[in-house]
């Protein structure tokens, strides 16, 4: 009798578990195809200054609540089996995979974008601003379906709706006690977006020879990492500028040994160059000449 009863809380569990899999993975499989369809993403990329307007945020925010109550049942039960273990991981891949494949092309986009218009300098701070606040609200949205809604502080807008919050403010808002926004697979999911500032740096950087443009990006880079790193739901953004910046730093280097190389090392004088004293004494008569000609 009592083998029957387990075999058969173990076919109502099998039940259960399909259920909230159809609810959740299967609702965020079929809103990212409805999304992708409805706005042509893999031909037609989003403009980054309507993007957080878009469906792409708008459909999934509809969909959070209820996949959050669900999600929460699995957690509060994941000492019970390994089959609760296995469909959360199933929605976080399911989540993440269906985030970037709307989002990488727009992102990418974006980036090339900026850069035409701004040249490589103006592109690594807008680029990285925009990273940042990407992933800030990226991390909001998936707090929506996977944070603990008891354990998240309660947002400042409640009070003073008229009030703008800062990215950092908002990022800071947004961390839960439960770290669940350290999730691999969602670490993961926004270094590969983050990923596109690393690509078009890098292939503006091999091209580029200036030492003092090189010295301009590494420090705009810099300044751009310090704010990515005062809150921790932006650390994937500043890991990519980490990366970009030893890049940047490498190319550097290998332009100014260049530099020396050519202009110091292989440098042989001439007799004009050793002509001493006679050299110093034609500066003075340089210079007055210059200043009659102005």
């Amino acid at each position: 009798g009592n083998i029957e009863y387990y075999r058969r809380a173990l076919a109502l569990q099998d039940a259960a578990l399909d259920l909230i899999r159809e609810a959740v993975v299967d609702r965020i499989t079929t809103t990212t195809r409805q999304v992708a369809d409805a706005l042509n993403i893999s031909k037609v990329p989003i403009a980054a200054d309507k993007l957080e307007a878009s469906l792409v945020y708008t459909r999934f925010h509809g969909i959070s609540s209820r996949s959050n109550r669900l999600l929460t049942l699995v957690r509060k039960r994941l000492h019970r089996g390994e089959s609760y273990h296995s469909l959360l991981q199933l929605c976080r891949n399911t989540y993440c995979s269906s985030r970037e494949s709307l989002l990488k092309n727009t992102v990418r986009a974006h980036m090339d974008k900026l850069n035409e218009q701004h040249g490589l300098v103006g592109m690594t701070r807008l680029a990285s601003v925009f990273l940042i606040r990407l992933c800030t609200v990226e991390t909001a949205l998936y707090l929506d379906f996977f944070g603990d809604k008891k354990q998240q502080p309660e947002s400042k807008e409640k009070e003073d709706p008229k009030k703008e919050l800062s990215t950092q403010t908002l990022g800071s808002q947004m961390v839960s006690d439960d770290g669940t926004f350290h999730d691999t697979e969602f670490q993961n999911y926004l270094s590969n977006l983050c990923s596109a500032l690393h690509r078009t740096v890098r292939r503006g950087l091999v091209k580029l020879l200036d030492l003092d443009t090189l010295c301009q990006i590494v420090g705009v880079l810099r300044e751009e990492r310090s704010m990515a790193s005062a809150s921790p739901t932006t650390a994937a953004a500043a890991r990519a500028i980490s990366s970009v910046i030893e890049d940047a730093q490498e190319r550097l280097i290998f332009c100014a040994t260049n530099s020396l190389t050519k202009e110091v090392i292989r440098f042989k004088a001439s007799p004009a160059d050793l002509n001493y004293p006679d050299k110093l004494k034609k500066l003075p008569q340089e210079e007055s000449k210059g200043d009659d000609a102005d």
